[in-house]
C-alpha cells in the first residue's frame, strides 16, 4: 500500500466513505499477531482478525490461564498458536513468535513496561488509552524507542464521519472553539457489596508486570455497577484504573480531540461521589469493594477555553440518547451523540455519522483496520505517548480526584 492509499483509507482529504477498511492486498503479507489479555478486548481483536484476511494470531498470553485457553480454542489457525500463562512471559513469546505485531488488551497498569518492550524490539504494538496508569509513567514513555510504532487503540483516528466535522469546524462553521462538555449517563446502579480478594496466580510477577508499589488487589471477580460479576475488574479501584472515567472517557475524548486540536491543559481539578455505589469497604478478611466514584466531574482548563467531563450513575434504567459531547464555538455548537449521529448547528448547520463508542464491533473494526493498513503502509502508526490526550486527561482527573485539590498540569505530579 502506497502513502496515497493509505491517506484516502483514513480519510484526511475528507472522502465521504462509510467505513475504514483493509484487505489483504494492502499488506505485503498477512501479518503474524499475538494478543496480550484475553478478556473482552482481546477476544473482540482475535474475533476481527479471525474474520480477515490480513493477520492470523500466533500467540496469546493471559495471566488467567481457563480464559487464555477459552481464546485460544475459540480462535484456532490452522498456523498454530503459542501459549503463555501470564504477562511476564511476553519476552519469551516475542522470541518464539516472532510477530510482526502486538496487541495489548490488559490492565492500564502493566502496559507501559510491555510497551517499551515492544517499541524496544521495532514490534508496531497497539494499545488501548489510557496507555498507562500514572503521569510519571508517561513522561517516561515520551522518551520511548521507536515511538513510531506505538499505536494508541481510539476509532478516532480511523472515523471518516469525525474528519468531516472536523473539516467544518475548522472552516468556520461554529467560529472559534472555546469549550467542550461529555456528559455520560450509566444506569442500572445499586449499592456495591464488598467481594472476596482473590490470590494471585502464583506464576503472576505482581510487584514486576502489574504495580510498580507492590502488590495490589487482585479482583477477577468483582461486582461492578451492573450487580453482576465483570471480568476483570481492574477499572473500578481508583488506584487501578479511576472506574468509569478509566473505561469510557478516552473514547469521547479521542473523539473531541479529533474534532478540534485541543492543546495540553494548564489546570484541572476533579470531584467524586459515591451516592449510588455507597461507602468504599476494605474488611480485614480480605474483601473490598471498588471505591471509584459512581458520579465525577473533571474540569480541565487551557488556553483558549475549557473542557468538562461528567459521568452519572443512577438506580433506573439509561437513556442511551443521554451520552453527548458538545464542541461549543462563538458562534455555534457541534453534538456527538451516542447513537452515532453528530449535527452542527451554528453559521452553517449540517449533520452526519461517526463511530460511536457504544458500537464496539464498528470501534474494534476501525481500531484493527487502522492500525494493520499502517504497518501495511509503511508508516508511523501513532502519535507520540506525551501526544495522547485521552490518556494525559483521564491521568489528570485521576491525579486531582486523589490529591482533592486543583492541580497545575505544568508541575510534574507522580500519582
Amino acid at each position: 500500500m502506497n502513502r496515497r492509499r493509505f491517506i484516502q483509507m483514513v480519510g484526511v482529504a475528507g472522502a465521504a466513505a462509510p467505513e475504514f477498511k483493509v484487505t489483504a492486498k494492502d499488506l505485503p503479507k498477512r501479518l503474524r499477531v499475538a494478543i496480550a489479555g484475553g478478556g473482552a478486548a482481546g477476544t473482540a481483536v482475535a474475533a476481527w482478525i479471525r474474520a480477515s484476511d490480513v493477520a492470523r494470531v500466533v500467540a496469546i498470553i493471559d495471566p488467567a490461564r481457563d480464559r487464555a485457553r477459552r481464546l485460544w480454542g475459540d480462535s484456532r489457525d490452522p498456523g498454530g498458536y503459542l501459549l503463555r500463562a501470564d504477562y511476564s512471559n511476553l519476552t519469551d513469546a516475542l522470541d518464539a513468535a516472532r510477530p510482526d505485531a502486538v496487541v495489548l488488551a490488559v490492565p492500564d497498569h502493566c502496559q507501559a513496561k510491555l510497551v517499551r518492550e515492544c517499541t524496544r524490539r521495532e514490534i508496531p504494538v497497539l494499545v488501548r488509552a489510557p496507555l498507562c496508569h500514572s503521569l510519571s509513567e508517561l513522561a517516561e514513555l515520551a522518551h520511548l524507542p521507536n515511538p513510531e510504532k506505538l499505536h494508541v487503540a481510539v476509532a478516532a483516528p480511523a472515523d471518516v464521519g469525525l474528519t468531516e466535522l472536523s473539516r467544518l469546524i475548522s472552516s468556520g462553521a461554529i467560529g472559534t472553539v472555546h469549550r467542550a462538555t461529555i456528559f455520560v449517563s450509566l444506569g442500572g446502579g445499586r449499592r456495591e457489596r464488598p467481594t472476596a480478594l482473590e490470590v494471585p496466580p502464583g506464576d503472576l510477577d505482581w510487584a514486576r508486570w502489574c504495580a510498580d508499589t507492590g502488590p495490589a488487589p487482585y479482583l477477577p471477580s468483582v461486582v461492578g455497577r451492573t450487580g453482576k460479576a465483570e471480568v476483570p475488574g481492574w477499572r473500578w479501584h481508583l488506584r487501578y484504573g479511576n472506574g468509569p472515567m478509566g473505561a469510557l472517557a478516552p473514547h469521547w475524548i479521542a473523539a473531541v480531540c479529533a474534532v478540534h486540536a485541543w492543546p495540553q491543559p494548564e489546570k484541572c481539578y476533579s470531584i467524586g461521589r459515591r451516592p449510588v455505589l455507597g461507602r468504599p469497604v476494605a474488611h480485614a478478611d480480605g474483601s473490598a469493594t471498588s471505591n471509584a466514584p459512581d458520579h465525577q466531574i473533571a474540569w480541565l482548563r487551557f488556553p483558549n477555553g475549557d473542557v468538562t467531563w461528567e459521568h452519572r450513575l443512577t438506580r433506573g434504567k439509561k437513556d442511551p440518547s443521554d451520552d453527548h459531547a458538545l464542541v461549543c464555538g462563538t458562534h455555534g455548537v457541534a453534538q456527538l451523540r451516542a447513537d452515532g449521529r453528530w449535527s452542527i448547528t451554528g453559521r452553517r448547520d449540517a449533520s452526519g455519522s461517526w463511530i460511536a463508542p457504544a458500537d464496539q464491533p464498528r470501534v474494534t473494526a476501525a481500531i484493527c483496520a487502522h492500525f494493520f493498513a499502517a504497518i501495511g503502509a509503511n508508516q508511523a502508526v501513532s502519535h507520540t505517548p506525551a501526544g495522547d490526550p485521552a490518556t494525559e486527561w483521564v491521568l489528570w482527573s485521576m491525579a486531582t480526584l486523589q490529591a482533592g485539590r486543583t492541580l497545575d498540569c505544568q508541575t510534574p505530579v507522580a500519582v
